[in-house]
């Protein structure tokens, strides 16, 4: 990335996660320790993209998600800088501890993790 720093930052609110409450999660996108706007960042629950957003002029990003089920879900993002690889956030899945195989609502994006076999 020719000796830029890149690095995408993942949070999640409140941390006490119940079921069919409304968790926002977010972060921010930098370049170099400076906010990176309008940059492409897609939500992935359990390795499936849920949904995209671009980041705010201060590099921000922010998902709203309704878990459905008591489970455990794998959560991260992903940002796409232009004519860069992308960048990949650290993964929430202790995070969503409470929460595996279930329904989630984000935004108007319906998830429904596939079955296992």
């Amino acid at each position: 990335m020719n000796g830029d720093t890149w690095n995408l930052s993942i949070d999640y609110r409140p941390k006490e996660v119940k079921v069919g409450q409304e968790v926002e999660i977010y972060g921010r996108l930098t370049r170099n320790g400076i906010p990176v706007p309008d940059v492409d960042v897609t939500l992935f629950i359990n390795g499936e993209a849920v949904k995209t957003k671009k980041t705010y002029k201060d590099g921000s990003y922010s998902f709203k998600v309704v878990f459905k089920e008591p489970g455990t879900y794998t959560v991260y993002t992903e940002a796409y800088p232009k004519g860069k690889p992308p960048v990949i956030s650290k993964e929430l899945a202790t995070v969503l501890a409470i929460m595996t195989a279930a329904t989630a609502v984000v935004g108007a994006v319906s998830y429904k993790p596939k079955e296992k076999r």
